[in-house]
């Protein structure tokens, strides 16, 4: 049921988040996140969990991360849907990630565009995560402390040695666009 309710809240905005009363929408994500699966997550990182488990497996769960540069989505961000070449994600904008206007830090932005572009990839071909060779933002609006936005992370094209994907922020309530990311990728060849 919280599981649920937190997917759906991310995933209509304000019309489902009328349903649950305000002072009772933090204590909802905080219960859902404690009862989400970290236990089978622990001390692996999203790549790691998607190479084992597809995917697939990410939906409605708590952001996994190894304690590395990503940890600070790790109660921030939900994955609410994956196809074949896109990844779709809800973000509450929380203290950590914002900067000195209380507003979506743009590091937290590109590190939204790096993780769901990455996801993007490994929705594809989860064996290949690629390494960084490019990444670009271009910020049109500011998301204060408080709103939930909508991350949507997809493949352009994915080559033999190249991976190329977008990733488009916005408002989750209005709609608003907030930024759009390009992400490059390299895949290594393995000796």
């Amino acid at each position: 049921m919280l599981r649920s309710s937190f997917a759906l809240c991310c995933a209509v905005g304000r019309s489902t988040q009328a349903l649950v009363r305000p002072s009772l929408q933090s204590s909802l994500r905080r219960s859902w996140l404690s009862e989400s699966t970290r236990d089978e997550s622990a001390g692996k990182s999203f790549i790691e969990l998607a190479k084992e488990q597809g995917m697939a497996s990410m939906i409605g769960r708590q952001f996994p991360s190894k304690g590395g540069y990503d940890s600070v989505l790790s109660e921030n961000l939900v994955v609410t849907t994956v196809n074949a070449d896109s990844v779709v994600a809800c973000v509450k904008v929380t203290e950590p990630l914002a900067n000195a206007f209380n507003t979506l830090h743009g590091g937290a932005i590109a590190t939204l565009v790096d993780v769901l572009g990455t996801m993007a990839l490994l929705a594809q071909d989860s064996s290949r995560p690629g390494v960084s060779v490019e990444i670009n933002v271009t910020y049109m609006s500011a998301a204060k402390v408080g709103s939930d936005i909508t991350v949507e992370g997809s493949v352009l094209k994915l080559g033999r040695s190249l991976g190329f994907t977008e990733v488009r922020l916005s408002d989750t309530m209005t709609g608003k666009l907030i930024a759009v990311g390009r992400h490059t990728k390299a895949f290594p060849q393995q000796s």
